[in-house]
């Protein structure tokens, strides 16, 4: 899968309202893609609307989808620049080492270590 992402110049994930985390949007921004997915479930803790893509409103996808895409496309710098944020949003937020940080920081806090 990482070969697809890297021969990508932008990830589009317009998933529907009931989406949950939604993994496909940190995979690609881990390979530096800019992510454009719609504004459901997991999606909006996950992208940084306007720093490291766009979230689109489920209810007017098709206007907006082409729109970001369109300003996406359209400035190769704005491509690399949020492609870069969402890699280092990745690397600060979603790594195997943070997720097992947050683990034990409940449990610590439920008494439980």
């Amino acid at each position: 899968m990482p070969d697809w992402f890297l021969a990508a110049d932008i990830a589009v994930v317009p998933s529907g309202k009931r989406e949950a985390f939604g993994l496909v949007n940190v995979e690609a921004m881990a390979t530096g893609l800019p992510v454009v997915a719609t504004r459901a479930g997991g999606m909006k803790e996950i992208v940084r609307d306007g720093k490291t893509g766009y979230l689109l409103d489920p209810d007017r996808i098709v206007a907006q989808l082409r729109d970001k895409l369109h300003r996406l496309l359209q400035d190769d710098e704005l491509c690399r620049t949020m492609g870069r944020n969402s890699r280092e949003r990745v690397e600060q937020h979603f790594t195997w080492r943070h997720a097992a940080d947050r683990w034990l920081a409940l449990l610590r806090e439920d008494g439980l270590l």
